[in-house]
C-alpha cells in the first residue's frame, strides 16, 4: 500500500450471477478518499451489483479489485482481522432494509455493530442515533413491526453508529419521507466522507454528490465525469434510460 493509491480501483472487472448472467462487465473505476460518487443507471444494469463488491460481498469472476492497494480475494476475506476492519470502515445500506434487520428490538440492531465498544459507549452511541434518527420511541421494538420508512431509518442508524469512514448507499431515499431525505443530504455534504450513492432519484443528484458514473444495460461504465469534458448531456440521458423526450 502507498500513500498515492486510490481507496477503491477495480480493473477490467467482471462479476457474474451463480447462473454465469453478467452482472459488471469490464469495470475499470477508482475511487479516491473524500469522493463523493452517484451511481446512475437502469434497473438491472449493475449498480447493486457493484455496490456489493466495493462491500466486498461479491468478488470478482475476471479482473481485479484493489482496496488501499490491496488486492481483495478469496484469501482476503480469510484474514479475520482485516475483515473485522473492513466491515466497520465500509458499510452498505441495501435497497430492501429488511434484508439487514434480524436482531430482536430496535435497540439491538442498532448496538449489533457496536459489540467491540464497551457497555456505556455503546448505550451512548445507540441513544444517539435512535434520537437523530426519531426511533426513540421504537427502541424496544421488533423491527419487522416498523414502517417502510422507520426500517430504511433504523438501517441509517445501524451503519452511522459504527462511525465508519465509506458509506455505500443503495437507493436510500426510496422509503425515506423528505424531512429525512433533508437531513440526510445535509448531513453527507457536512462531513468529508467518501460515498457511492445508487439512485434514480435525478433532481437529487447534485446533492448526492460531485462525480457521477454511469452504467449501461451492457453492464459497462459508459460515463464518468471525472475523465468527461462536461456533465452528463441530454442525449446519453436519453439513450441510458434516465431522461425522455
Amino acid at each position: 500500500m502507498t500513500e498515492a493509491a486510490p481507496l477503491f480501483a477495480l480493473e477490467q472487472v467482471d462479476v457474474a450471477y451463480p447462473n454465469g448472467r453478467a452482472a459488471l462487465a469490464g469495470v475499470d473505476l477508482e475511487i479516491a478518499r473524500g469522493e463523493r460518487v452517484v451511481l446512475l443507471g437502469t434497473n438491472g444494469c449493475g449498480k447493486s451489483s457493484l455496490l456489493r463488491l466495493l462491500n466486498a460481498l461479491v468478488l470478482p469472476t475476471a479482473g481485479e479489485f484493489r482496496f488501499e492497494g490491496r488486492r481483495v480475494d478469496a484469501s482476503t476475506l480469510k484474514d479475520r482481522a482485516w475483515q473485522q476492519a473492513f466491515r466497520r470502515r465500509v458499510v452498505l445500506m441495501f435497497q430492501h432494509p429488511e434484508a439487514m434487520l434480524f436482531n430482536p428490538t430496535v435497540r439491538e440492531e442498532i448496538g449489533f455493530g457496536l459489540r467491540h465498544l464497551a457497555d456505556p459507549a455503546k448505550a451512548a452511541r445507540i441513544a444517539h442515533w435512535a434520537e437523530v434518527l426519531r426511533l426513540e420511541a421504537l427502541l424496544e421494538a421488533p423491527p419487522f413491526e416498523l414502517s417502510g420508512g422507520e426500517k430504511q431509518r433504523l438501517c441509517l442508524a445501524c451503519l452511522l453508529a459504527l462511525e465508519p469512514e465509506v458509506l455505500l448507499l443503495d437507493e436510500p431515499t426510496a422509503n425515506l419521507d423528505p424531512r429525512t431525505v433533508g437531513w440526510l443530504l445535509q448531513w453527507l455534504q457536512e462531513r468529508a466522507m467518501t460515498s457511492v450513492i445508487a439512485t434514480h432519484q435525478m433532481p437529487l443528484v447534485p446533492q448526492m454528490g460531485e462525480r457521477i458514473v454511469i452504467l449501461s444495460t451492457e453492464h459497462r461504465i459508459v460515463y464518468d465525469s471525472r475523465s468527461a469534458d462536461g456533465p452528463p448531456d441530454h442525449a446519453l440521458l436519453i439513450r441510458h434510460g434516465l431522461a425522455h423526450d
